[in-house]
């Protein structure tokens, strides 16, 4: 059996290949992403207030269902701050609304619903700068996972190593 290559196989082939590609380009481009940027670290009341941006890079909605910071391996909590006491309020930071009162366990209470292109900043008080952040979300944000780590830029960030215990 002989097989013929003519000018009708070859145009098939490349619309082949231009479909296929088209598949793979559009799934590669629609895909869910998230990013953590604008790291900030302020002394605050005897305290680091860190805060930083989630931000919705893709073109899809996503939900954040959950969100941990680490220092070493190690969960770092936020502290036990009553924020409608604290006469301190940072220039840096967005204020961040009295139904989201912190507690020691929990500082990301309710999954938080992005849409494309939007963010919603996080400030917590903390004893150390973490080195770590890491999202849970709804959907597959990395590979086969849906959760990502993403490192702290140290370099953007205040010295707050000298803080006490």
């Amino acid at each position: 059996m002989k097989i013929q290559f003519t000018l009708d196989t070859l145009i098939a082939l490349i619309a082949l290949a231009a479909s296929i590609y088209s598949i793979f380009r559009t799934n590669w481009l629609d895909r869910y992403s998230l990013e953590v940027s604008s790291f900030e670290s302020e002394l605050s009341n005897g305290e680091i207030l860190f805060g930083y941006s989630v931000i919705n890079t893709s073109t899809r909605v996503l939900k954040v269902t959950d969100l941990k910071m680490y220092l070493k391996g190690k969960e770092l909590k936020p502290l036990n701050i009553d924020r409608q006491t604290d006469v301190y309020q940072s220039a840096i930071f967005h204020q961040i609304n009295s139904s989201s009162i912190l507690d020691e366990c929990i500082y990301f209470k309710k999954p938080t619903i992005l849409l494309p292109g939007s963010s919603f900043q996080i400030s917590v008080y903390l004893k150390h700068d973490p080195d770590t952040i890491e999202l849970t979300a709804d959907h597959r944000i990395k590979g086969f996972k849906k959760t990502k780590l993403f490192p702290v830029n140290h370099l953007n960030l205040n010295d707050m190593n000298n803080v006490q215990n």
